[in-house]
């Protein structure tokens, strides 16, 4: 329960401070080592993993290698946004069935502030959906995952359910 709590409450907080440092320019030196602190300290805490996502072209450039090179990758925690093209990873890839994964439509923004104002990129949102595995993209699209910002979460155990070519992560 505590763990929950944490990666609830806490994991969201603390990427919303790095993030916030970010755009502070004199600390912008020290973001990597503040980054690496944070996740640290969630760790010590007992929190699951927690990535937000971000940028859909760098998290496709690690997908494709992934695939390529057959490296092992693994979803747990929380995985939104971007993260979940770790979906497509290949044969490496394993999903703990705790674990939480979300998507929502792409935005065109100035800022990641500015995403509830952004307009849809039918282009981008498309991409994003077809690199996902055609099991996972269905079970996503019968929840409107790909029809608004709104992030659409499925558990692992679903998508492991919806993929029965995925294989769950061992404990």
């Amino acid at each position: 329960m505590r763990g929950d709590f944490l990666s609830i409450i806490v994991a969201p907080a603390i990427f919303c401070l790095i993030f916030l440092l970010h755009w502070r320019s004199a600390l912008r030196a020290d973001l990597p080592r503040i980054a690496a602190a944070a996740v640290s300290l969630l760790a010590l805490a007992g929190c699951e993993s927690y990535d937000p996502g971000g940028d859909v072209m760098a998290a496709s450039r690690s997908m494709f290698e992934a695939q390529a090179q057959g490296k092992p990758v693994e979803i747990r925690g929380m995985c939104y946004s971007a993260c979940a093209l770790k979906l497509g990873s290949g044969a490496g890839l394993c999903v703990a069935p705790s674990a939480r994964i979300g998507v929502h439509e792409v935005r065109r923004v100035a800022s990641p502030w500015d995403y509830r104002q952004g307009v849809r990129d039918e282009l981008a949102t498309g991409y994003f959906a077809g690199l996902l595995p055609m099991c996972a993209r269905t079970a996503f699209s019968a929840r409107h995952g790909f029809d608004s910002g709104s992030l659409v979460v499925l558990s692992g155990g679903e998508l492991l359910s919806a993929c029965p070519d995925m294989r769950p992560c061992a404990a």
